[in-house]
């Protein structure tokens, strides 16, 4: 798993930051691939370096697409309910 090229180069992603989200990814992706169906905000609440808006929108995406491999087909809205702090106004 790669990060968002958009977040790689903004000037405000240290190096600890993109590695944390390169890792929180991969075990986000790696717990799919092994037949479960992580929870967002276990991995969320693991972040320390990187912006968790930053981590969030990356697990969206992994989870959009696991999700979508196995017939579900989330709304943008299921996300919003779950995490209404990251929430725009």
């Amino acid at each position: 798993m790669t990060i968002d090229s958009e977040f790689a180069s903004t000037q405000s992603s240290s190096p600890e930051a993109i590695k944390e989200v390169e890792i929180l990814c991969a075990a986000f992706e790696s717990a799919w691939q092994e037949g479960r169906s992580p929870g967002i905000r276990e991995f969320l609440l693991q972040t320390q370096f990187a912006p968790a808006e930053t981590v969030l929108v990356e697990l969206v995406k992994l989870d959009l697409y696991y999700r979508a491999r196995i017939g579900e087909l989330p709304a943008m809205s299921d996300y919003e309910t779950q995490f209404p702090e990251y929430t725009a106004t």
